[in-house]
């Protein structure tokens, strides 16, 4: 893939907040401290300091906030052609196919275009060869778990047949197709969501091209920002005596669509039961089993509790220890992650005559249709298809479980 220039360099945005270990209180009170230099406090007791003071055992939550500002370089191409990668080739002479250039009017680059914009933007000549490409792809920091929306500006430069561009991030495609308006010269914005899943600290966003009219797909961008509202929260726990259960491991597996909970006392104390409560966000919890303890005992233990109907995603889990008293501790936090992963096109495509296209995943039904809407004869082997017909534009009709979608597929 070719470059403007590089992508910025890495900045360090927050993705976590730490309320430090468990207090004990055996009277008077406590003060629980966050983290300072957030935009936004809250605690569940309803306060929105940075601290506060408590005389009651139990578990408090502190959930701050944090814009991201935009983490585009360059978003607005007022520096030129620098900032981010793209699969097209920097040349002003826009009456080829697959060249771009950063200008501040499209006519004068090619005498069909219609198009200027606040400035500079990145004009582009997409031709039947390019759906697939991609005329920009930056790289940039995000936090497990929070949610990005990616915008952009967009005019459609040719007089017919205007582009449809979509988004990757990642390599995965969003399911997220932007149409632009049949009219030259009228901007439009458009705008993506994408929630960064778990572990991931990094994401290369892309908007590729769908469309490969013969005539047309012609395109500006401008104006791109990527950001996000980052929210964290942590716990902690007050605890009124010394803890009654020593907990020696608490794990979590996904299993056939069930998550598996499994943990280990050395000892325990007047111990009557375990709560295993469930969250997908870390602020609100709901149980999902109660184990009974041992009571008093000074030997190794083994319990499991196996949730059945984990929540799409991340499911957070922590045992809560409660004794004959009613007194509870909590556990630390246990993640078992049940993401699904979508089926997509990795290429090529185009695809020479009798070379197959190559899918990442599977797919549990696939159709093939020419532009008339007749059944082409396919052969599908494990994530690879191929087209049993000479070269042409096809539709792929695929579906997965409840999930269908379809995608131009081009054999030369």
């Amino acid at each position: 893939m070719g470059a403007g220039a590089t992508g910025p360099a890495a900045w360090s945005q927050p993705c976590s907040i730490d309320l430090g270990p468990d207090v004990t209180i055996s009277a008077g009170t406590a003060q629980l401290n966050a983290p300072a230099g957030f935009s936004s406090y809250l605690w569940s007791t309803t306060a929105t300091t940075p601290n506060i003071t408590v005389g009651t055992p139990g578990i408090y939550t502190c959930q701050v906030s944090y814009p991201t500002g935009n983490l585009v370089t360059n978003g607005n191409f007022s520096s030129g052609n620098t900032g981010f990668l793209t699969q097209f080739t920097y040349n002003n002479n826009l009456v080829v196919d697959g060249n771009y250039w950063i200008g501040t009017n499209a006519a004068s680059y090619h005498p069909q275009f219609i198009g200027t914009g606040n400035g500079q933007f990145m004009i582009v000549n997409a031709g039947w060869q390019q759906p697939g490409w991609r005329p920009w792809c930056e790289t940039v920091p995000v936090c497990p778990g929070q949610t990005y929306t990616l915008s952009y500006r967009g005019v459609s430069l040719a007089s017919q047949n205007p582009p449809l561009l979509t988004l990757f991030v990642n390599n995965e495609w969003t399911y997220q197709e932007r149409q632009f308006g049949p009219l030259q010269n009228q901007w439009q914005t458009f705008t993506h969501t994408w929630t960064a899943p778990a572990g991931v600290t990094s994401a290369e966003f892309c908007i590729q091209v769908s469309s490969g009219w013969g005539v047309g797909n012609d395109f500006g961008i401008d104006d791109i920002t990527i950001s996000s509202t980052v929210v964290l929260s942590d716990q902690v726990t007050v605890l009124a005596d010394p803890l009654p259960v020593e907990l020696v491991s608490f794990t979590g597996e996904a299993i056939q669509g069930h998550s598996h909970l499994h943990w280990q006392t050395a000892s325990e104390r007047n111990n009557d039961h375990f709560l295993v409560l469930r969250s997908a966000d870390l602020v609100t919890w709901e149980e999902i089993a109660r184990i009974p303890g041992a009571g008093n005992s000074q030997a190794l233990k083994d319990y499991q509790a196996v949730d059945i109907a984990p929540l799409t995603g991340v499911n957070y889990y922590h045992l809560v220890l409660v004794d004959v008293d009613g007194n509870a501790t909590v556990s630390d936090v246990v993640a078992v992650d049940h993401t699904g992963k979508n089926t997509f096109l990795i290429g090529p495509n185009p695809c020479p005559v009798g070379m197959p296209f190559q899918f990442q995943g599977t797919f549990d039904e696939v159709r093939v249709t020419d532009h008339l809407g007749r059944s082409i004869p396919c052969i599908v082997s494990r994530n690879t298809l191929s087209i049993q017909a000479g070269a042409g534009i096809y539709v792929l009709t695929t579906r997965h479980g409840a999930e269908s979608r379809t995608v131009r597929l081009m054999v030369q």
